[in-house]
């Protein structure tokens, strides 16, 4: 327990971060949870010592903030985005020195954690059978397609197309005043399967597929490789008309 001596004349946030920390240490004690418990003695320590950096409660929060920053992302401030901050990987193909998740090709440059795909549920489609989130013993399933970016195709109503996104390119706006990772989107996935081979779809009209549309531009493909047609999927839908600002779907 912190020890709240008044002859020190502690400030009053020293004395509010002691006073909380024990209740709470207390809370958690009598819930017999002792690693949370140890969790708040940790937090209230670091608080404690960033007061002798600052007495200013909005200074010690922003401090706080940039640690947090640098904890989830790997960096302190916003990336510039600006040629300096990528170095060459390959030809066609740099990585930004300060995150190894942003990268510009020849297109623009693309965030690898701009969403994360997330198994709704499977299908196996040469059995008209669906499966759970949480079924078992799926892990030897394999890409239809192997190499380069991982694809996500696209359900539009009840259709499945032959279009699918594999990069999420950051739009320009977010080149002007630097940029911070955002969170990943999750986005809900139906894996479709036959035998080993899977193929990934998402919704279209989604909440999560909108909201990653609406904050990058996602590399769009059509793909006309038959082996789709095994899975059910219809060639009927062209990319420039699901993805125009004007269509009905």
């Amino acid at each position: 327990m912190f020890d709240i001596n008044p002859i020190l004349q502690e400030s009053e946030l020293v004395k509010h971060i002691k006073a909380e920390a024990n209740y709470s240490m207390k809370l958690q004690e009598e819930k017999g949870e002792s690693i949370r418990k140890d969790d708040v003695e940790r937090a209230a320590m670091g608080l404690l010592r960033l007061t002798q950096f600052t007495e200013n409660y909005t200074d010690l929060k922003a401090i706080v903030n940039r640690m947090n920053d640098f904890l989830r992302f790997g960096i302190f401030s916003p990336l510039t985005l600006a040629e300096g901050e990528f170095v060459y990987t390959k030809p066609g193909l740099a990585t930004n020195r300060r995150n190894p998740y942003v990268h510009k090709d020849l297109t623009s440059v693309y965030y690898d954690l701009a969403y994360r795909k997330v198994i709704g549920e499977y299908y196996d489609a040469k059995n008209n059978i669906n499966y759970p989130k949480m079924a078992d013993n799926m892990d030897y399933l394999i890409p239809l397609f192997i190499g380069g970016e991982h694809r996500t195709y696209i359900i539009k109503g009840t259709t499945l197309t032959n279009i699918y996104f594999d990069k999420a390119y950051m739009k320009d706006v977010s080149f002007s005043n630097g940029w911070f990772p955002k969170p990943a989107i999750e986005i809900p996935i139906i894996r479709y399967f036959i035998d080993n081979y899977y193929v990934d779809f998402c919704n279209f009209h989604h909440a999560a597929v909108n909201k990653l549309r609406t904050s990058f531009k996602l590399h769009v493909v059509q793909d006309d490789n038959e082996e789709l047609k095994t899975f059910g999927v219809k060639f009927n839908i062209k990319k420039d008309a699901l993805f125009s600002k004007g269509s009905s779907f």
